[in-house]
């Protein structure tokens, strides 16, 4: 089932939870749509989404300022809105990527790191 949560306070982040059976999947956004992390808790039994929300938030709460708060999306809306937030994300994506093209000191720059990698 996917649960959707925005916090509202200091910084809006947006809050993807993804709970199946066996784990937890979670993408937590900014108020721009940008993805700034996720992950996959592994479980070994099934839990309510009241406490996967909980694993969750306990994970990234200092680091994104995630706090009650929440707005809770209905369930009617939530892919709806999610497939929204996904493409701007995508869109922010390709924005920094047409930006380092762009930049030729930076382009170079960073083929050189991949020279040097490989």
């Amino acid at each position: 089932m996917d649960i959707l949560l925005i916090s509202i306070n200091k910084q809006i982040r947006i809050l993807h939870i993804s709970n199946q059976e066996d784990k937890i999947d979670y993408t937590i956004y900014d108020n721009h749509c940008t993805l700034l992390d996720g992950g996959v808790i592994d479980l070994e039994n099934a839990i309510n989404n009241e406490n996967a929300i909980k694993n969750v938030v306990n994970i990234i709460k200092n680091q994104y300022e995630f706090s009650q708060p929440y707005i809770y999306v209905p369930n009617e809306i939530t892919e709806e809105l999610l497939e929204i937030i996904q493409e701007a994300d995508y869109e922010n994506v390709q924005e920094k990527v047409q930006n380092i093209s762009s930049n030729s000191s930076l382009k170079e720059e960073l083929e050189n790191e991949l020279e040097m990698v490989y």
